[in-house]
C-alpha cells in the first residue's frame, strides 16, 4: 500500500511512519493488556483487544485507494511467481538465496528475544503492572525517537546501508540481555 500510495522519495520516511504507527500500537495493546491482567480475567483482556482491531478495520476501510498501476498484473502467477523468477534471473541463485534469507531472518533475533522477555521479568519477580509501566512505557519512547530516526537516516544514507547497519546494531543490542 505505501509502495502504490507514496512517490519513491516519499517511501523511506513513510515506512519509517508506517513502523512507528504498528509498532506504537503493538506496545500500546501490550501494555494496557498487563495492565489489566493484575484486574480482570485474560478472556475479557482479549476481548478488550479484539474490540481495539475494530480500529484498524475502520481505517482500512476509510483509506485512499491508490491509482492503479499502469500494468497491473491479472493472474496469480504474473503477480508472485514471475516477480521471485525475474529476482532469480537478475541476482543469480546464490544471490537471491542471500536476500530472502536476509528479508526472512531480519528481525528474527528481535522477536525470539520478545517472546522470552515477559516470562524473564515475571521469573524476576515483576508483576503485569510493573512490567507495562517501566518497559513498555520505556519501550514506547525508544521506538517512537528510533522510528523518527530511521527514516530520516534511511532518506540520508540510503536503504541497503541503513538495513545493514540497523541489523548489526540490533544483534549487539541483544548482548545486553
Amino acid at each position: 500500500y505505501n509502495a502504490d500510495l507514496l512517490a519513491p522519495h516519499e517511501r523511506a520516511a513513510g515506512s519509517a511512519v508506517y513502523v512507528l504507527g504498528y509498532r506504537v500500537a503493538y506496545l500500546g495493546g501490550a501494555t494496557l493488556a498487563l495492565l489489566l491482567a493484575d484486574h480482570i480475567a485474560w478472556h475479557a483482556i482479549y476481548l478488550v483487544m479484539a474490540l481495539l482491531m475494530i480500529v484498524g478495520v475502520v481505517a482500512t476501510l476509510a483509506a485512499e485507494e491508490p491509482e492503479a498501476p499502469a500494468h497491473a498484473p491479472r493472474t496469480l502467477a504474473s503477480a508472485v511467481i514471475e516477480p521471485f523468477t525475474e529476482l532469480a534471473r537478475r541476482l543469480g541463485a546464490r544471490r537471491t538465496a542471500l536476500v530472502l534469507a536476509f528479508a526472512a531472518l531480519y528481525e528474527f533475533g528481535y522477536f525470539f528475544a520478545q517472546t522470552l522477555l515477559i516470562p524473564f521479568f515475571r521469573a524476576q519477580g515483576f508483576s503485569n503492572t510493573d512490567i507495562a509501566e517501566v518497559y513498555k512505557a520505556v519501550g514506547l519512547g525508544g521506538l517512537a525517537l528510533g522510528g523518527l530516526l530511521a527514516g530520516g537516516l534511511v532518506a540520508r544514507f540510503g536503504l541497503r546501508r541503513m538495513l545493514v547497519g540497523f541489523a548489526a546494531l540490533a544483534a549487539l543490542t541483544h548482548l545486553l540481555y
